[in-house]
């Protein structure tokens, strides 16, 4: 045994390995698109808003005012929700801690900021490259790649069944950094997971 294999053993659970920083300019383009548009909504709600009146008219008739009631009200809605969406990005921006993907010794902990923190034990993970899947529902460029190549080349399919994401989509997402570089920090993540993963033998050991 390496002295290296015996400073890792001898780490706390919670010992850091590698670490996945966010994309912190990864929100600017959200929070220019869902802020001026939110607000451009609820600017023009407003004097619909103000038009309104349900006194008995000649002019205007009670339907006519409840639709201008119903369409002023879905554009509020539609106002606030875009804004909320923009000034969420715009604290995950401005999120005052660490933000990213660590890979712990015994889970992986994923700190979004205002999108949520969530350690996922490393035992339920598990890793599956894209030809070892029985149902692909949509294409993707590693489906006209070798295996070997698939392996060489992209990540697995990292998932959690307690969590609604794969790790894959979250670093799309949200983590800065190249999808080589991506690759060469989760390595021994990868291959722990590999190597612990039950083979068909086993599956078929354990049914039996």
């Amino acid at each position: 045994m390496t002295a290296d294999h015996r400073d890792n053993s001898a780490r706390p659970a919670d010992a850091t390995y590698e670490h996945l920083p966010a994309d912190r300019s990864a929100g600017l383009s959200r929070i220019c698109v869902f802020l001026p548009i939110g607000g451009l909504l609820l600017v023009s709600a407003w004097p619909l808003f103000a038009k309104l009146d349900f006194t008995p008219s000649a002019i205007a008739s009670m339907a006519e005012q409840l639709s201008w009631a119903f369409l002023t009200l879905c554009t509020a809605v539609a106002g606030l929700a875009f804004m909320f969406v923009g000034l969420h990005w715009l604290l995950y921006v401005l999120w005052p801690g660490p933000m990213g993907i660590t890979v712990r010794r015994a889970d992986v902990l994923i700190a979004l900021g205002p999108f949520g923190r969530r350690a996922l034990d490393r035992t339920r993970l598990t890793a599956q490259y894209r030809f070892e899947l029985e149902d692909r529902e949509l294409l993707s460029p590693e489906d006209f790649m070798t295996p070997e190549e698939e392996i060489e080349t992209c990540l697995p399919i990292l998932r959690h069944p307690e969590y609604p994401d794969s790790l894959n989509d979250i670093i799309r997402k949200y983590i800065a950094g190249t999808t080589e570089q991506h690759l060469r920090l989760l390595k021994p993540l990868v291959q722990s997971l590999r190597d612990t993963a039950p083979t068909v033998a086993d599956e078929e050991e354990a049914a039996h």
